[in-house]
């Protein structure tokens, strides 16, 4: 079972895009059809209770996808996605909210959030590909020894001991995919031959991450529905905090896991 490392930093940095690609490709493939996938540390409990926690600013990539199969961010609806998604983490974690940054602030610190959200990335990526090995590499049947490095500056610029990291990818299709897919559904019964153009894929996970790097809990989820609207984005968001430990949202959770 291959962990990634702290040393793959600046590569989760460099090639977001491979990751991503990567990860959409599993999710072709039937892997991420799993709604939630979560795994803590043992003493996580114990080791949260005596976090202060700080929800990162959210990553979220919204795209939409055309009739010809073309995948474009649509910035305002990442927006809307994030506008939406902020207060629910916070409402049902307890933590302290994603901090609103000056365009400095953000400057100061996307260097390493990019990092941390690359490793993210990776981590999802190296998830999903051991759902689909054997039962002893089944990620419940694992423990929990993710590490994406030391994020002191980070934390020491959100005045923070701790960060809840969110990576959310999502995909809409226009009016024309869609009836593209529906044809093809159309053709598929009349000819025997399966060849229907994809719809939009979803892939989100969130982590707990400590200063030293150590990832508390990660989750990978699928999702709830449409998070362009207020109940798309808490039915997710409710997904994605699925196992945390905690008083409060994912450790009430009652989402089958897998």
């Amino acid at each position: 079972m291959i962990e990634p490392l702290a040393v793959f930093g600046r590569l989760a940095r460099t090639s977001g895009s491979l990751v991503a690609l990567a990860l959409i490709s599993f999710a072709f493939s039937g892997c991420a059809t799993t709604q939630v996938s979560y795994k803590t540390l043992n003493d996580a409990p114990q080791r949260i209770a005596a976090l202060k926690p700080q929800i990162a600013p959210l990553h979220v990539d919204v795209f939409e996808l055309s009739a010809g199969g073309v995948s474009e961010k649509r910035d305002d609806w990442s927006q809307q996605v994030t506008t939406h998604i902020a207060p629910i983490l916070a409402e049902e974690t307890g933590y302290r909210a994603a901090p609103i940054l000056t365009p400095e602030q953000k400057t100061a610190i996307d260097g390493e959030m990019a990092e941390v959200v690359g490793m993210l990335q990776i981590i999802t990526l190296n998830h999903l590909t051991n759902l689909m090995g054997p039962a002893e590499l089944q990620p419940q049947g694992k423990p929990l020894t993710y590490n994406v490095g030391r994020i002191d500056k980070l934390l020491d610029s959100l005045g923070a001991d701790s960060l809840l990291v969110t990576f959310v990818r999502d995909e809409y299709s226009t009016g024309g995919r869609k009836a593209l897919m529906a044809l093809g559904v159309l053709v598929s019964g009349v000819t025997g031959v399966y060849i229907v153009p994809r719809g939009g894929v979803t892939v989100n996970a969130a982590a707990l991450v400590e200063r030293d790097g150590t990832v508390v809990w990660f989750n990978y989820a699928g999702s709830g529905g449409d998070m362009r609207t207020p109940e798309g984005a808490r039915a997710t968001a409710k997904l994605l905090l699925a196992g945390l430990p905690g008083d409060k949202g994912g450790a009430k959770s009652t989402t089958a896991v897998r």
